[in-house]
């Protein structure tokens, strides 16, 4: 399987969870507003006409708090989501060594690696993560899976947003 169609299966997988997780936050905040609404709606019922303003001022605080709360808890939610896809991503990228063509992918990383600091001596190091660090003169390049994976995770940037959208 290649890395393009394990990221794929990873940010799908990622995907649905963070949907499930994004629905459920979703119901939980809609519940915490629904109380909030009919908390304040019983203290407007009972109040008198100087209270009045009163409980308007503490129904409004209440809702204001169970949006903040229930936009924490959709924020919470997307940021488990992402470090779930990022956990992912990394046991399959691990899993990659297991590959028959792992050798390969590594070699080629390191003449891509080479290629780009020349000119001058590069000195090539396996890493014990998996993929490899190239050093040359002045500069280095880290190809570690783990590196890899975090800069495909950044290159995705905004596009992530499509996970709970």
């Amino acid at each position: 399987m290649s890395l393009q169609a394990l990221r794929a299966a990873s940010l799908r997988a990622a995907g649905e969870e963070a949907e499930r997780l994004l629905e459920s936050a979703r119901e939980r905040a809609n519940q915490t507003i629904a109380e909030a609404q009919r908390q304040a709606a019983d203290l407007l019922e009972g109040a008198r006409a100087q209270a009045h303003e009163q409980a308007r001022r503490v129904a409004t605080a209440r809702v204001a708090q169970a949006r903040r709360e229930a936009r924490h808890s959709v924020l919470a939610a997307r940021e488990a989501a992402l470090e779930r896809l990022r956990e992912r991503a990394h046991r399959a990228t691990a899993s990659l060594r297991d590959d028959p063509g792992y050798a390969l992918l590594v070699k080629r990383s390191a003449e891509d690696a080479r290629a780009r600091l020349r000119p001058g001596p590069a000195e090539v190091l396996a890493a014990p993560d998996g993929g490899v660090i190239v050093r040359g003169p002045g500069r280095q390049i880290d190809l570690t899976l783990n590196s890899q994976v975090e800069r495909c995770l950044h290159d995705l940037g905004a596009r992530v947003e499509v996970l709970w959208t």
